[in-house]
């Protein structure tokens, strides 16, 4: 009786349209750690379900314990950028967003079709909306070769950010592009440099 009620606030939404995932179930789960190694005291402490807006303001009492609060994921999700977030007593005055994008088909197929010879060198940069901040490991494509993609790769909707840089004998040029991804469409992308 002596901890005050807390109200926490749970956001889910897609980050690529900022659409809100209403109808999500949610948990929130209290855990201490039971002395002589006697393991982890787990808790649901309350759950629901999110609105039409995707979100739930609630109510907890929160004492002296480890707290998380997770979501379910929705149908046709690729990606998710948690699942569940982890709190203290003393951190309850936060939004506690979580992200999910559906999926998407991405085909890629690149052609050096202006090709000089065997020094031509092509490197090819690719980062999406939802993890543009997530270290790229670049293709490189030397001499006149390419790649064609055999299927559809399952990818997270969104914006897919395109550079490349094609060194030739008669110079380098840096080219760029962008192109959104909706959800459940099946895109070949040609890129023919």
């Amino acid at each position: 009786s002596c901890y005050k009620k807390r109200t926490i606030h749970i956001v889910a939404l897609n980050p690529t349209t900022g659409l809100p995932y209403g109808g999500l179930a949610y948990s929130v789960i209290s855990s201490t750690t039971k002395p002589f190694s006697e393991g982890e005291n787990v808790k649901e402490v309350t759950a629901g379900v999110l609105d039409a807006n995707g979100e739930a303001y609630v109510e907890v009492k929160l004492k002296n314990k480890s707290y998380s609060v997770i979501v379910g994921e929705p149908t046709n999700t690729c990606y998710s950028k948690q699942k569940q977030i982890y709190f203290g007593k003393n951190d309850w005055d936060k939004d506690y967003i979580f992200e999910f994008a559906p999926c998407a088909y991405l085909k890629e197929n690149i052609s050096n079709i202006a090709c000089e010879g065997v020094t031509d060198v092509m490197v090819f940069f690719q980062s999406t909306q939802v993890n543009s901040f997530t270290p790229n490991i670049p293709w490189q494509f030397d001499g006149c070769t390419g790649f064609a993609a055999i299927q559809y790769s399952k990818v997270p909707t969104g914006k897919y950010y395109f550079k490349w840089v094609v060194t030739r004998s008669t110079g380098t040029t840096t080219f760029y592009d962008t192109i959104t991804l909706s959800e459940n469409e099946y895109r070949t992308y040609n890129l023919n440099y």
